[in-house]
Order: C-alpha cells, then sequence, then structure tokens
C-alpha cells in the first residue's frame, strides 16, 4: 500500500488513561518474555529474522473472555502476548514467538491493545509526537513515513496500517477533518482491525457546525455512499446526515444497521441512526436500547457512542444524565483526542452553568492528569 499524503500513523496502543494502565498492567498475565535474549528459553533463528524484518517486537493485550463491559480494564481475564507482528487483519493478528518456528494467530475482536516499536526512528518520532499528544509535529511526518517521498522507509502492511490510525487521530486532533476522512478511505481498503477501524473521523455530536471542512466532506461523502466498502459507505452516510442527501444517508444506515456481517460497522450504523430522532423521543423511547447498544460495542470502539449518548441526553434535558457520559469518555477514553476534549468542554460548561464550580475545577484537574 503506497498512500499520496498530499493532504499532509498509532502505536496501537490507543494509550490507555492512567486508571487503565495501572490496572492492567496489575493484573495481566505475561504469557512469557519475548525479548531476544532474554530468560532462559533459547530465540530461534527464525524469530530472529523476522525482527530484522519487521522490527518489535510488539506487546498485545488481549481479553481472554469476548466481553465488552468496564470489567475487561480491571479483571484478571487480561492476557499479555510478546513477539513479532506478521500481520493484523479485521479477522487475526499473526504472532511469532521468540521461542518459535510458527507463527500463532491471535482473533482480532480480542485485542484491546498492541504496543510496537518501529524500526526507522523518523517513525518512532512520529509515534513518539503522537503519544505525547503533539499531533501537528506528528502530522509533519506524514509525507515522510508514508507516500513517495518515504524513501530508506519499509514498513509492513499492517504497520502502515497502524500509522494511518495515528495519523487520523492526529488529524481531528488538530481540526482537519477532511484530511482526516482522506485517510481513512485509505485505511478501509485495507481490512484494519476494529481497534483501527475505530478511528473513523464521523460525527459523534449533535451539530457538526464547529467543524470547519464540513462542506468539503460532505461533497466526497455523496461518492463514498456508493463504494462497495461499508466502512467507506458508513463515513458517507453519517456526513450527509443533516444535508440535501439525508434520505440516501438515512437508507444506507438502515442497511448497514441490519444487513453488515461486521459488528463494528452495524452497531456503528445502528448507533449513527440516533441522530435522526428528536432528542426528547429518543430519551423517552430509546434510551435503554441505546446503552445496551453502547456497551455492546468493543470496549475501545465505545467513546463515539458514548457521546452521542451524552449529546442526545444533554438536547433531551437529561444533563446529569449526559455528564456521566461526557465523564465516561473522558475517562476510559483519552486516546480518543478529538471526542474527548468535546466531552471535557461539555461537562466544564455543563458545571459551570450550574453553579458547580468546585466539581468543575476536580474534573478539569482531572482531565489535565488523563488528557494529552
Amino acid at each position: 500500500m503506497v498512500l499520496g499524503l498530499s493532504v499532509l500513523a498509532i502505536s496501537w496502543a490507543a494509550p490507555m488513561s492512567v486508571s487503565q494502565e495501572r490496572a492492567t498492567n496489575s493484573q495481566s498475565r505475561s504469557v512469557e518474555d519475548d525479548s531476544p535474549g532474554t530468560g532462559d528459553s533459547p530465540v530461534t533463528a527464525t524469530y530472529r529474522k523476522a525482527l530484522e524484518t519487521f522490527g518489535g517486537p510488539s506487546v498485545i493485550k488481549i481479553a481472554t473472555r469476548e466481553r465488552t463491559d468496564l470489567g475487561v480494564w480491571t479483571v484478571s481475564d487480561v492476557l499479555e502476548e510478546r513477539g513479532i507482528v506478521l500481520d493484523w487483519n479485521e479477522e487475526k493478528l499473526t504472532l511469532l514467538r521468540s521461542t518459535s518456528d510458527e507463527p500463532t494467530s491471535l482473533i482480532t475482536r480480542n485485542v484491546f491493545q498492541i504496543r510496537h516499536s518501529f524500526k526507522s526512528n523518523v517513525v518512532s518520532e512520529l509515534q513518539s509526537n503522537y503519544a505525547s499528544g503533539k499531533f501537528q509535529e506528528a502530522l509533519a511526518f506524514a509525507s515522510k513515513v508514508l507516500g513517495t517521498k518515504a524513501e530508506g522507509i519499509k514498513l509492513a502492511r499492517w504497520e502502515q496500517k497502524y500509522v494511518l490510525g495515528m495519523l487520523i487521530e492526529s488529524c481531528k486532533a488538530v481540526d482537519r477533518w477532511d484530511a482526516a476522512c482522506t485517510l481513512f478511505v485509505s485505511l478501509a481498503k485495507e481490512s484494519p482491525p476494529d481497534l483501527l477501524a475505530a478511528s473513523i473521523p464521523i460525527p459523534w455530536f449533535d451539530s457538526v457546525a464547529e467543524i470547519r471542512d464540513r462542506d468539503k466532506i460532505r461533497t466526497n461523502a455523496a461518492l463514498w455512499l456508493k463504494d462497495p466498502n461499508e466502512l467507506i459507505q458508513l463515513l458517507g452516510a453519517c456526513w450527509l446526515l443533516d444535508g440535501e442527501l439525508r434520505g440516501d444517508a438515512v437508507a444506507t444506515l438502515k442497511k448497514l444497521a441490519r444487513d453488515s456481517e461486521r459488528p463494528l460497522v452495524n452497531q456503528f450504523a445502528s448507533a449513527q441512526l440516533w441522530r435522526t430522532m428528536p432528542p426528547t423521543e429518543f430519551v423517552k423511547r430509546q434510551l435503554e436500547s441505546a446503552r445496551l447498544l453502547r456497551d455492546s460495542v468493543f470496549l475501545p470502539a465505545q467513546a463515539g457512542p458514548t457521546l452521542l449518548l451524552a449529546e442526545r441526553c444533554n438536547r433531551g434535558s437529561q444533563p446529569e444524565l449526559a455528564l456521566q457520559e461526557w465523564l465516561r469518555v473522558v475517562t476510559i477514553h483519552p486516546e480518543q483526542h478529538a471526542l474527548a476534549y468535546h466531552a471535557k468542554r461539555s461537562a466544564m460548561d455543563l458545571l459551570r452553568s450550574t453553579d458547580r464550580e468546585e466539581m468543575a475545577n476536580q474534573i478539569e484537574s482531572l482531565a489535565g492528569k488523563i488528557l494529552k
């Protein structure tokens, strides 16, 4: 996959909040330490060759039971693997452990965090800037890492997807939604795992008035709506919900919600349809089912549906419920920078408008420690 990045990557791990990191680090069970030369087990020649070719090793955290509730962060049902990632797509992650000559396949839907070490210093610097919240600096490396100017930098196919995830989140963080959409179209064509597909730059807000390049996005969205790729259809439909092609957008979302065999697609499509209901009607008739839908989503991908749930509650005269959901986004999903900051700002505005300055200050202090 060679990308022309004229519009301008994810230590994919999506970075965890401080509490999540401590919980999983203290309670996860490490299968083995696959760092070369450590432990009593010999490192195979196959592993050493893969290390030279692919870089690494990577640390992968896996939920050992298929669950989406918050307990996955804190219970002992977390497995930690270490090795060389050979491939990663929406179905499986292929891993080579240091003591093996044969790769192992892990189920992608159970992978909720990856930490990867790149061979290239340039890519590592992009990754470092991204992890530090220096999104403009991370984007400055885009053309050097991917595309025609990426001379001397060789990335595995899955690494390119991994990098695209960082760039998409960086674009959203600096309000470059049009660029984020362009990059996501490239990512969507590469069978991305849910952990990366969740970066889809769609509006999880009640209003897109603050997104300055929304008109340009809508022009492209009309074409995306006709694309055979379901993720690209989803992208287009979500941006057309409040425009002239609303009818086509609603029909597409209903079709994806009903027929898509990929859970993330039908769940996101179903959640986006919340935007078509008057807020008071949504709160009265669909709030409980909406919560159940949100809770059924792959946990690292719940940020968007949670934010939209908060927005609907707020406009449906349930501000306290909205506050709970906004704070959930801030504390559990800080890696979704654009969504987390929107949630923080909305929570702060609500608290200060209701004379809860002390609580607002406490939330602001907490958010300052969690958000980059």
